[in-house]
C-alpha cells in the first residue's frame, strides 16, 4: 500500500520519499547489499552451509532470506548480550551498571538493575547463572531485589565477593 501524498509549505503535493529512492539509493543500496553478504557469510560460518539455500556465500540474498539472515543475526546478537552481561556479573558488576550497556528501553515505573535483569534472564523466574570469580563457583541469581544471600545461591563460604556484598548489604551500604 503505497503512502498519501504530503503537502509541502507552497502547498503542491510531494510525493513520501521510499528508503530505495532519491540521489542517496546507490551508496544506501550498496551498504544494504554488502550487509546482507555479511550476514549470509557469518551465520553460514556460525549454523552451517545446510541451513541456507544452495546460493554462494558472496550472492546478495533476496528481501525474504535477508530478513530471515537479520532475524537470525539479532538473535545471535541478544545471546551474545545476555551472555556478556552474565559474565559481567561474574566480575561483580551490579545489574545498575549492566542495564545502560544493554540500550534496552526503560518503562517510567521500572528500576534500571531490575530491568537489566529482565532482560537478561528472558523473565524466567527460576533466576539465571554465572560463575563467581572470587569463588569459581555456579550461582543462580534470582535478580537485584533482596540482600545477597537470598538473591544469589552457590557461592562457596569462604567467597570474598560475597562477604562483601553481604557484610555491605547489612550495614546499609
Amino acid at each position: 500500500m503505497e503512502d498519501p501524498p504530503q503537502h509541502n509549505n507552497d502547498g503542491q503535493t510531494d510525493s513520501p520519499t521510499r528508503l530505495d529512492e532519491g540521489p542517496h539509493s546507490t551508496v544506501r543500496s550498496d551498504v544494504d547489499n554488502a550487509i546482507a553478504k555479511a550476514l549470509n557469510r557469518v551465520l553460514r560460518a556460525r549454523l552451517g552451509d545446510e541451513v541456507f539455500t544452495s546460493r554462494p556465500a558472496e550472492e546478495i540474498p533476496p528481501p525474504a532470506e535477508t530478513l530471515r539472515l537479520a532475524l537470525m543475526a539479532t538473535q545471535a546478537s541478544q545471546e551474545l548480550m545476555r551472555g556478556c552481561a552474565l559474565r559481567l556479573r561474574g566480575e561483580a558488576t551490579p545489574w545498575e551498571e549492566i542495564f545502560p550497556l544493554l540500550g534496552v528501553a526503560l518503562h517510567p515505573d521500572q528500576d534500571p538493575a531490575e530491568a537489566a535483569y529482565q532482560w537478561v534472564s528472558s523473565g524466567q523466574t527460576h533466576g539465571v547463572l554465572w560463575t563467581c570469580n572470587s569463588c569459581q563457583r555456579p550461582i543462580r541469581d534470582f535478580g537485584p531485589a533482596g540482600n545477597p544471600t537470598q538473591r544469589e545461591a552457590g557461592h562457596a563460604d569462604s567467597c570474598q565477593r560475597h562477604r562483601r556484598e553481604t557484610t555491605g548489604d547489612r550495614a546499609g551500604t
